[in-house]
């Protein structure tokens, strides 16, 4: 007899609305959505508002797609935690200056494909 625990309870609601706020930010209709990645409007809907839980592959999709951070929602409880170069950055940008001034602090972490001097042996 199988003893695992499949006694598993997990609101999508959140991260169904946090999809559809991001989709609706690009200012892209269900309609548009559905013919790029092949699903019903309706299946949409349903994982936007009902909490429907798709697929593996189709959340993936859509969380990669919208850049949905899904760690708040799948952890709760869990305090994030936030290096201190991101704290930094956080700082400099929410302080009132912008993105060029927080590049210009830390032009490392702002633009990681940017190469960076490597010093001399």
């Amino acid at each position: 007899m199988d003893e695992r625990n499949n006694d598993f309870d997990f609101d999508f609601m959140p991260i169904g609305q946090a999809i559809k706020k991001a989709r609706e930010a690009r200012g892209m209709t269900r309609e548009q959505l559905s013919g790029i990645i092949g699903y019903a409007p309706r299946h949409i809907q349903a994982i936007e508002n009902e909490g429907k839980y798709p697929s593996i592959e189709l959340f993936i999709q859509l969380i990669q797609m919208f850049d949905v951070s899904v760690d708040e929602y799948i952890f709760p409880d869990k305090e994030v935690k936030k290096s201190s170069v991101r704290r930094r950055l956080d700082a400099q940008v929410g302080g009132g200056t912008g993105c060029r001034e927080a590049q210009d602090a830390f032009p490392a972490q702002a633009n990681p494909r940017k190469p960076t001097a490597m010093p001399r042996t």
